[in-house]
């Protein structure tokens, strides 16, 4: 790649790039033209292929208006310090991004300054492209390379209210600035090219707002940062997969989907093994079943919409036996409070019953059940009642996603069993309570 401040690129024909740009833009492009003391103060109007081939032939200046109607489908990030060094970072911050291809820079009035567009194949909403913008800003900031500068020393577009105007290309008229030619263009790589070499990124879908408070778990990053191997099984990957499905379903609820897409093609692009074809029949249509496994691993999220609040995988060692086991006991728990038409924050079942219906020992279903309060996933609203005089099953609730156990507990505190409950145990003290103590007499 070029780094030297010195790179000046090409400057192609004025027609073929008047027409590129206008075909980027839409058809459709409204802008004003600078005056010679340099300011935009005149009308703002429709410009014409004519006024854009004039533009790149430096018989005029014009600024694009990057928003029409609360859209636009240019990006811009317009530095006028250290350009060479931030150039090369917003271009690492652009390929994560995969904006690389849609994303051309121009030189500036110096060496100093330039410009990095990225365009968009569809208009893109203002909030959206800004909200990119200033994501992608952020983040580059942060590299040691970036450099101190004062504040309007890098602007990004489109702004907020009507967008701002950008030059796209052409000469800078201000006479302090002293250019002498249009500027040149390239790539994010140092290439010379031309605006029709430019392809427009398809679409933009920006991480949704998450729905409830809380936050991704830690094992999330490293599982879509480390690469994915044949050695796990399909099933142990198919697995990671739902896991990350309810993670996605847990934070952003149905956008999460969109969620889990961004993550599928990052594990995709680090996991080179997973591309070789399969090693025991041979089938190299490897990328049709990582496919299938996140659209089948949502698809499971997405059944059930009341039931699915409450099954999401948790962290631990064997997400297998996770879901293979208490996944079992919360739908049975659901499925009772459904048929005997309680909440789902205090529902009345039996150990026996429950270990029936699960076909394994009483035992065993305590032992789910204390495990799905440890993980935090069911409360134990009351153990139950055994003994000679009363007989009383144990009050169940499920936890749903992005709620606490606590708040459970309070909630069912207002259920009618579980008041009913709170007074047979008030019998019960006062009747043990009226009871003599009898002291044992020494032998």
């Amino acid at each position: 790649m070029t780094t030297s401040p010195s790179f000046r690129g090409t400057i192609p024909a004025a027609q073929s790039q008047a027409e590129a740009l206008f075909e980027l833009l839409g058809g459709r492009v409204y802008g004003v033209e600078q005056r010679t003391e340099g300011s935009y103060d005149g009308e703002r109007r429709e410009l014409t292929l004519d006024d854009l081939v004039r533009h790149f032939s430096d018989e005029a200046t014009f600024a694009i208006k990057t928003v029409v109607g609360r859209k636009t489908r240019l990006m811009t990030f317009d530095c006028d310090r250290h350009f060479p060094n931030r150039m090369r970072i917003l271009a690492a911050e652009l390929r994560n991004r995969r904006l690389d291809a849609a994303t051309i820079c121009t030189t500036g009035s110096d060496d100093h300054r330039g410009k990095v567009l990225t365009f968009f194949r569809q208009p893109q909403g203002q909030r959206t492209l800004n909200r990119l913008a200033c994501e992608i800003r952020d983040a580059a900031s942060k590299h040691p390379s970036w450099g101190i500068a004062s504040a309007d020393a890098f602007s990004i577009f489109p702004q907020s209210g009507e967008g701002g105007l950008v030059r796209v290309a052409g000469r800078n008229r201000h006479p302090a600035r002293r250019a002498l030619s249009v500027d040149r263009f390239f790539s994010l790589d140092g290439e010379p090219i031309g605006f029709a070499q430019v392809v427009p990124a398809i679409r933009f879908r920006p991480d949704p707002e998450p729905v409830r408070t809380a936050r991704l778990q830690s094992w999330v990053f490293e599982c879509v940062a480390e690469p994915w191997t044949r050695q796990n099984g399909s099933k142990a990957n198919y697995a990671r997969f739902l896991r990350l499905a309810g993670e996605a379903a847990r934070v952003y609820g149905a956008p999460g989907e969109d969620v889990l897409r961004k993550w599928a093609e990052q594990i995709w692009s680090n996991s080179p093994d997973l591309k070789l074809p399969s090693p025991s029949t041979g089938d190299a249509r490897s990328r049709r079943t990582f496919n299938r496994w996140r659209v089948n691993a949502w698809k499971r999220q997405s059944q059930r919409p009341h039931l699915k609040q409450y099954i999401v995988p948790a962290g631990g060692r064997d997400i297998v036996s996770f879901l293979g086991k208490c996944e079992s006991t919360i739908k049975v728990l659901f499925e009772c409070s459904e048929k005997l038409g309680v909440a789902p924050d205090a529902i009345g079942i039996s150990t026996r019953r429950l270990a029936e219906l699960q076909g394994v020992s009483p035992a065993t279903a305590l032992r789910r059940i204390r495990h799905l309060e440890k993980i935090g996933r069911a409360v134990v609203i009351d153990p139950g009642v055994r003994n000679v005089k009363y007989k009383a099953a144990m009050i169940v609730g499920l936890v749903p996603i992005g709620e606490s156990a606590d708040e459970v507990r309070k909630r069912a505190e207002t259920r009618g069993n579980v008041k009913k409950r709170r007074h047979l145990r008030a019998s019960m003290a006062r009747g043990a309570s009226a009871q003599p103590i009898v002291q044992r007499k020494a032998s």
